[in-house]
C-alpha cells in the first residue's frame, strides 16, 4: 500500500504542474508537461493527470476537480495554438 501526501497543486501559465509542501511552501516536485498528458475525473473531488510511466492521484477539498481538469485542457489548447497545431 502506497501512503499519500498532502500537496498543495500549481498551475503556471508557462505551463508548469507544480506540487508543494502545504506549510513550508517548499517545490516538492512537478508534474512533467507534454503533449500525451491526460486528465481524468474520479467524482467532484478527484482527478487523474496521466503522463507517460505514471499516473497522479490528485484531491480538491472543495469539490472542483472539474475545474482543475478544465484549467489543464484550457492551457494544453492553448499551448497547442501558440506552436500552430490544429484549430489556430
Amino acid at each position: 500500500l502506497f501512503g499519500t501526501k498532502r500537496r498543495l497543486l500549481i498551475l503556471t501559465d508557462t505551463p508548469r504542474l507544480l506540487y508543494l509542501h502545504p506549510d513550508s511552501l517548499e517545490v516538492k516536485g512537478e508534474i512533467p508537461w507534454s503533449s500525451e498528458l491526460t486528465t481524468v475525473l474520479k467524482g467532484k473531488r478527484e482527478f487523474v493527470v496521466r503522463v507517460p510511466g505514471r499516473d497522479y492521484v490528485l484531491e480538491d477539498p472543495h469539490n472542483s476537480a472539474d475545474q482543475w481538469a478544465d484549467a489543464i485542457l484550457e492551457m494544453q489548447t492553448r499551448q497547442l495554438r501558440l506552436q500552430g497545431g490544429p484549430d489556430t
